[in-house]
């Protein structure tokens, strides 16, 4: 008898990337995707504020995903607010979030994206000036 363990028992398709533009001045975004493949996903959601210097108001971005309800929630670093420029990153696959490319502290729950269509909910604290949402993910099969 011969027995096989697999790291990662998925097969995975080429990366897909939503992206979607925040008009200046959005407290609140209702994001609608359609998750591709046979199993979950966990995706990298980015906000990305327009490039230009100085600090914009976003302090806060609170990511919502619809059917469970869980939320996470990045709360700003060192400064009072994301810089012009600047991105927020938040990685379900490895349970962190990134401001640019340092590790900030969380709050919250990371979600299993189902693979089926559903919304998203980014929430701006102090709202955002404009930029760019991007979700990127690869779909994994059974």
């Amino acid at each position: 008898e011969m027995e096989f363990l697999m790291a990662d028992p998925f097969f995975y398709g080429d990366q897909l990337t939503i992206s979607v533009p925040v008009a200046s001045g959005t407290v609140t975004k209702n994001i609608t995707v359609t998750v591709s493949g046979t199993a979950f996903a966990e995706p990298v959601i980015t906000y990305t504020a327009p490039g230009t210097s100085g600090l914009t108001t976003t302090a806060g971005i609170v990511i919502e995903y619809g059917p469970t309800g869980e939320k996470v929630t990045w709360s700003g670093t060192s400064t009072t607010s994301l810089g012009y420029g600047s991105s927020v990153s938040f990685d379900y696959l490895n349970q962190r979030i990134l401001e640019n490319t340092s590790e900030v502290d969380i709050e919250g729950v990371f979600a299993r994206w189902e693979p089926e269509t559903s919304t998203f909910t980014t929430t701006f604290s102090g709202t955002a000036q404009g930029g760019t949402i991007n979700m990127t993910y690869s779909p994994r099969y059974f």
